[in-house]
């Protein structure tokens, strides 16, 4: 169980340092070094109760539960806190977009359109009917172009069945196929 506990924690430690996490933990009251984190990595030394809690905070939260979960969980649960982290990234990028768009609006308006002659309001136009399912569209084309030069690079790619969630999420993206897009 020590082993197991300790994977887990080398794993949803990730790029962080043994060192910082001995930081942390020591900010969070505990005595911890280096070889601390080691010893439990490895599973030579066992985590108690308040380190286990501690070490949620000190990794930036998770259930506790995660560090008793068999390989494949962990792994899991670590691509389920990346998706998560990306998606907010998306949605505050995708606010500081529309934000944008609206400052380009604005001050379009505000110069008039005698001095933009230039720059072509049509130009102006398209930047402000961008949106998030034009992106969906567009990441969707990258993805086919990029399978396309696999295909052509290395052959036809070989056929594996698909699991549940890939199952799952290809039937997600054909219903994002067939969404009229937005006007």
């Amino acid at each position: 169980m020590d082993q197991q506990i300790g994977r887990n924690l080398a794993r949803l430690r990730g790029d962080m340092t043994q060192q910082e996490l001995a930081s942390k933990m020591k900010a969070l009251g505990h005595k911890w070094s280096q070889s601390t984190v080691w010893a439990v990595e490895k599973g030579d030394r066992p985590l108690r109760l308040a380190e286990a809690t501690s070490l949620g905070s000190a990794l930036g939260g998770f259930p506790l539960g995660m560090l008793l979960w068999g390989d494949g969980a962990s792994q899991v649960q670590r691509e389920m806190r990346r998706v998560s982290e990306l998606w907010d990234d998306l949605r505050t990028a995708y606010g500081a977009f529309r934000r944008a768009q609206e400052d380009l609006a604005l001050t379009a308006d505000q110069v008039g359109t005698d001095q933009l002659a230039e720059l072509h309001p049509d130009a102006i136009r398209d930047w402000l009917e961008q949106d998030g399912a034009r992106l969906d569209e567009l990441h969707r084309q990258e993805i086919e172009i990029a399978a396309l030069r696999e295909e052509v690079e290395s052959g036809p790619m070989p056929t594996e069945p698909m699991g549940p969630f890939v199952t799952y999420y290809s039937e997600q993206e054909s219903i994002r196929d067939e969404r009229p897009e937005a006007s």
